[in-house]
């Protein structure tokens, strides 16, 4: 059915308006005379035109059949993001958001990372979020690792560190899910080192790091906080954890608590790794219209308390105050409010 559709528009996608507007159920005929010429990007405002109505599932499974192109083309882009947005989950509907976010931003993956990485932030479901979430994550595909290439050396703290500079690399991650393992592999072990292995949690759907030897050294995240405001949400060094008899080897912290042994990776000592991914950041978000970067203080870090993901705190509240206020506070272009430092970006 859905390929008989699909090839019926392939041809003349004139015909998907004429259909919609004069040849579908008399209820949805009703909701599509009720919207705008133009979809408006913000999806509070297409709700209040659909409060009325219970058949907005149906009406994006109905236009889920047709081709991307053509609901872009005769729809328009925003229609086109709504409908892809707002499927429910399910693999039936993944053969058209794959093909949505391919003809959209190249890469069949990105509108429903976008649309996960919201979800899990508990932002809601504004599709104008989505698709700045969506452009952010294909501009740091592409982009990451050209400004990583381009600016690096100039973060590394003596001149000495120069020939050292080849055994740095840039990484990008996948998004998978919310605190859990989105490497390429979920266990990364030295090709030097067998007895070693690491692993980086993800704590927002922008995540970049970078490499030494080949080996993670070190990951930031960030999240759309609000329409203006790219928040970091993470630095994370990243040490190995050491094996001992094929297991993770255990150690007990200064508060009682047993946490895994490591072995600390000396390569962060050699470049200011904070100023350059509030840097990165900062780059990303002007580039996408946004107009403040902002970092996470440590009364808001979600790993400083118990909470749904874990029962124990992974990150002592001193150590969070150390990582995030305490650098956010030594810059000069920073202010607090309410528990966050945020920086204002001329656009």
């Amino acid at each position: 059915m859905r390929e008989q559709v699909r090839q019926m528009f392939k041809s003349n996608p004139e015909r998907l308006k004429e259909l919609v507007r004069h040849h579908f159920l008399d209820k949805i005929r009703s909701f599509i005379d009720t919207l705008p010429e133009e979809i408006p990007s913000d999806f509070s405002s297409i709700e209040s035109l659909t409060e009325k109505y219970s058949y907005r599932h149906s009406f994006c499974t109905y236009l889920s059949y047709l081709p991307a192109k053509s609901i872009d083309e005769t729809l328009g882009r925003n229609m086109l993001i709504f409908i892809a947005t707002k499927n429910p989950y399910g693999d039936i509907f993944k053969a058209f958001n794959h093909e949505a976010s391919e003809y959209l931003f190249g890469d069949k993956n990105l509108i429903e990372q976008a649309r996960l990485g919201i979800w899990q932030m508990r932002l809601g479901d504004n599709i104008s979020d989505i698709e700045k979430l969506a452009n952010l994550l294909f501009d740091t595909k592409e982009q990451y690792p050209q400004f990583f290439e381009e600016q690096f050396s100039s973060y590394l703290k003596k001149p000495s560190f120069q020939k050292k500079l080849p055994l740095f690399d840039a990484a990008i991650y996948r998004l998978e899910s919310l605190y859990a393992s989105a490497w390429d592999e979920n266990y990364r072990i030295s090709e030097y080192d067998k007895s070693v292995i690491y692993r980086v949690w993800h704590d927002g759907p922008l995540s970049v790091g970078i490499l030494y030897k080949g080996k993670p050294i070190v990951v930031s995240s960030a999240y759309l906080k609000d329409e203006r405001t790219l928040l970091i949400n993470q630095f994370q060094g990243v040490n190995g954890k050491i094996l001992e008899n094929g297991k993770l080897k255990k150690i007990t912290r200064e508060d009682g608590v047993e946490v895994y042994a490591t072995k600390p990776n000396h390569a962060l000592g050699l470049f200011s790794w904070k100023d350059f991914f509030v840097d990165y950041f900062s780059f990303l978000a002007k580039q996408n219209g946004l107009s403040r970067i902002g970092i996470q203080g440590a009364i808001n870090n979600v790993w400083t308390k118990p909470n749904q993901h874990t029962s124990d705190t992974h990150l002592l509240q001193g150590d969070a105050k150390r990582i995030y206020d305490d650098y956010a506070s030594q810059r000069t272009d920073f202010y607090y409010f309410f528990g966050n430092w945020y920086k204002d970006i001329k656009k």
